[in-house]
């Protein structure tokens, strides 16, 4: 009985482990610094994307074809924004080690360095409406984790901004402030 008890154990242990990779799960590590950087893990479900997104893929033989369509694919569906609604360029796709796992890819994408203010993650949501896309944020020692999922595919980011006495707006705001208050005090002078 006891050695039933710990088979049924150590099963329910596998089973457990088994079911830590999903098939409509991704997980994304992104950190800003003097780039930003995005390492992502993959269900084997990616490959069925990129047939997907480019079907001349059924029939390539060259791990080079996959790779281009991947660069094209992660550049139209994962999209990080900076200030004023500009996109930020990918610009190269590293693949990682996969720690074991054989159904699993995994990848270091690089965008230029730029202040990240909003993503779009729509990455797989091709494949299955349940896909969720788990991020985790490291940006300015700050770590945040968000879910992007088919209804909800961006997620934005607020920091608190260090006033900056040398920012065009506020100069254009002090300008306007003193000439008016100027105006009103001359105004009542001469009254």
């Amino acid at each position: 009985m006891r050695k039933l008890f710990i088979l049924l154990f150590l099963g329910c242990l596998l089973c457990t482990r088994i079911s830590a990779y999903e098939a409509t799960e991704a997980h994304f590590a992104i950190e800003q610094g003097k780039v930003i950087t995005i390492e992502a893990e993959f269900p084997w479900t990616l490959r069925n994307a990129l047939i997907a997104f480019d079907p001349s893929l059924e029939t390539a033989t060259v791990k080079s074809e996959f790779d281009a369509a991947l660069f094209d694919y992660v550049k139209k569906t994962l999209v990080l924004y900076i200030a004023y609604g500009d996109t930020n360029k990918l610009d190269y796709i590293q693949e990682l080690k996969n720690d074991g796992h054989a159904h699993a890819f995994k990848y270091l994408f690089t965008y230029k360095s730029a202040s990240l203010s909003s993503l779009n993650n729509t990455l797989l949501f091709g494949q299955n409406e349940k896909q969720r896309n788990y991020h985790s944020i490291t940006i300015d020692s700050v770590d945040r984790a968000h879910t992007t999922s088919v209804a909800y595919p961006t997620m934005k980011f607020r920091f608190k901004k260090k006033f900056d006495f040398t920012d065009w707006r506020f100069r254009i705001g002090a300008t306007v402030i003193l000439f008016t208050l100027a105006f009103v005090i001359i105004k009542k002078a001469k009254a």
